[in-house]
């Protein structure tokens, strides 16, 4: 069943405005989860718990922010008309909030805290909209090929950020300067990048001409497979994401290629591409990514080996790790097109979206609030060493377990959907 999208636009224009401007997001976004941890450790030296602390706020606001914002949008989809304005100052503030957080005075918490809740807020104000054009894209394109878009556009921004992490840990204390220059460079051209958002949103009315959704199907409740699939969400990511930061902080055997290990991990996430998409035509997008999260949190079993390992070992384990776990940044977006239905009601998809990124936000949050507990409990505070890390390769296992058997749970209660033109392409 071909489904026509709710643009007035050519569609292949849309769909390249819309992977610039979700680019620019990653960049932003890859450089706020990977590195803010470190540099409100590391550059700014304010205590790991305290950073921690910090970080889940800003983190618990901008899951509050993405909820509310989808509920506004779904209760008065009216609202949808002004977006074009609104995610103007939102691109420019995401961006200040961004670029000029290593250049805070050391020790300034609560000037660190503003530029954080200037992002996060900045952030769900573009954030939601650009999601929302997600679902009319895929039932345009398929959900699966919309989702390896997504996944590799996110992959070479992480791979980029991933650069960045190396140099700042492999040169150590004397990158300031140069920390401050990348990160504000980064923030500048994310900026230019997703300038496309306002002209997309301009051309994509809330609701389909066309539409088959009836008024009733509008004010209806979201449906339990989605409030499961991003429960699953919020466990998965915190015990994932709280290994991915902190490996920044390992203490590894092979200095250099420890040093680079996000880096590599990235590498793999972008190869998981082309190895999950086989295994998600074969048995479903929703199995293989329940299966990408018992696998990739099962990889952690391994970090203690791991770090003692030497360079070539290494290398290969870490590309590994990143292939294991990478299907779930890719298949995640595909399992929730396919989740929330084939309503052409764009507010209801940004609410979908909303409170899926609401979750993963969550999840994010929890994740550094935890390092920053390990990493408090050690002396030295900036490493983790290694003989730390049982608890760690205990608890995400089984966190990522709960969280795969959620995810199948899910499709049972997920709304009877018609696959869009191309799912698998």
């Amino acid at each position: 069943m071909s489904i026509c999208l709710p643009y007035s636009a050519d569609h292949r224009h849309m769909l390249i405005g819309y992977t610039s401007a979700h680019f620019g997001k990653s960049l932003l976004w890859s450089g706020e989860d990977a590195l803010t941890l470190y540099i409100l450790i590391r550059t700014l030296d304010l205590p790991p718990a305290m950073a921690g602390m910090v970080f889940l706020s800003s983190a618990l606001w901008n899951a509050l922010c993405d909820g509310l914002f989808a509920m506004i949008l779904l209760r008065w989809p009216g609202v949808w008309r002004y977006l074009p304005v609104v995610t103007v100052p939102a691109i420019i503030g995401a961006g200040i909030g961004f670029a000029i957080l290593p250049m805070v005075a050391k020790g300034s918490l609560f000037a660190s805290i503003a530029l954080l809740f200037l992002f996060r807020t900045c952030f769900c104000l573009l954030d939601i909209p650009h999601n929302a054009l997600t679902h009319g894209l895929a039932m345009q394109f398929g959900h699966l090929p919309m989702a390896r878009l997504r996944s590799l556009s996110a992959g070479i921004a992480a791979l980029i950020i991933g650069f960045v992490g190396f140099q700042i840990i492999h040169t150590g204390e004397s990158t300031h300067t140069i920390l401050e220059m990348l990160i504000f460079s980064i923030g500048v051209s994310a900026c230019l990048l997703m300038l496309p958002i306002p002209f997309l949103l301009k051309h994509s009315p809330p609701e389909s001409p066309a539409s088959h959704s009836s008024a009733s199907d509008a004010n209806a409740p979201l449906n339990k497979g989605l409030w499961i699939y991003c429960l699953a969400s919020l466990i998965g990511l915190s015990g994932l994401a709280a290994f991915a930061k902190a490996i920044l902080h390992m203490d590894f055997r092979a200095e250099t290629i420890g040093a680079a290990a996000l880096l590599l991990m990235t590498v793999g996430r972008i190869a998981a591409i082309w190895f999950w998409t086989p295994l998600a035509r074969k048995i479903g997008s929703r199995q293989a990514l329940a299966l990408s999260y018992v696998l990739g949190g099962g990889s952690v079993l391994c970090m203690p080996i791991m770090a003692g390992m030497q360079d070539l070992p290494l290398f290969f384990s870490l590309i590994t790790c990143g292939i294991l776990g990478g299907g779930i940044a890719y298949l995640s977006w595909a399992v929730l097109t396919e989740t929330l239905g084939n309503s052409t009601n764009v507010s209801r998809h940004a609410a979908g979206f909303g409170l899926f990124t609401m979750s993963m936000k969550i999840g994010l949050g929890l994740s550094a609030l935890l390092v920053g507990w390990w990493l408090s409990a050690r002396q030295p505070v900036q490493f983790m060493m290694n003989d730390s890390l049982s608890l760690l390769t205990i608890a995400i296992p089984v966190i990522t377990l709960i969280a795969a058997l959620l995810i199948l749970l899910s499709g049972k209660f997920s709304v009877s959907a018609v696959p869009s033109p191309h799912p698998y392409s």
